[in-house]
């Protein structure tokens, strides 16, 4: 999940930040609205607000219907999820909230495989936190069944999964996972300051990417 600013007010950090924003929101004041992308190793992950969820079934259906490709929907596309990342439970005792019940639904997730991307919660429960969980509840918006890993988004989930390496409590990004894993197993090569402008596909269908 991004860090989301509007354009007046967001902190402005050039050198880790693409600086990207929206076109005005209607339903915003007509403001645009800042989205922080990383421009660093980790991109995205290394910057954002370390929320873990998976989009909705209705989303990856239109992705698979707008390439031709069964593949992109969300239950072709879920074992690869499982296969991405490795869940840490809550610990309730060092939580010590009275509201701090997690609610998620672990058969989105299969430890066994040995994903890099370590998925846990936060230990912290600050005040803010619990009271937009009973501010939400008073206007009737239920709570998460699944915790937003299983194709829905439906409801609200103060205590959404965030990218945390439990052990250590610090953030697993793309790079401190996916890239360190590859670069240890693997012959591949970091080009730092460098810029990609463009990928290339094949012809085939489903497209896929070929070069950069």
């Amino acid at each position: 999940m991004p860090l989301v600013y509007s354009s007046e007010d967001y902190p402005k950090q050039r050198l880790v930040d693409w600086d990207l924003f929206s076109v005005p929101q209607i339903n915003a004041g007509n403001r645009r609205i800042h989205y922080a992308g990383g421009k660093m190793l980790g991109g995205y992950s290394a910057l954002n607000g370390l929320s873990y969820y998976r989009a909705t079934f209705g989303t990856y259906q239109m992705w698979a219907e707008l390439v031709g490709g069964k593949s992109f929907t969300f239950e072709n596309l879920l074992p690869y999820y499982k296969k991405s990342c490795h869940l840490t439970p809550p610990d309730i005792e060092k939580r010590n909230s009275t509201n701090a019940t997690v609610v998620y639904d672990a058969t989105g997730f299969d430890n066994s495989i040995g994903g890099s991307l370590r998925v846990s919660w936060n230990n912290r429960l600050g005040p803010m936190i619990e009271a937009l969980a009973q501010a939400v509840q008073s206007i009737g918006l239920p709570v998460s069944t699944d915790g937003f890993s299983s194709g829905s988004l439906l409801g609200h989930g103060t205590w959404v999964p965030s990218t945390i390496e439990a052990k250590h409590a610090v953030r697993s990004s793309s790079q401190s996972s996916f890239l360190e894993e590859a670069i240890e197993n693997t012959d591949i090569m970091v080009h730092a300051h460098t810029q990609a402008l463009k990928i290339l596909f094949d012809s085939d269908s489903p497209k896929r990417a070929n070069a950069v």
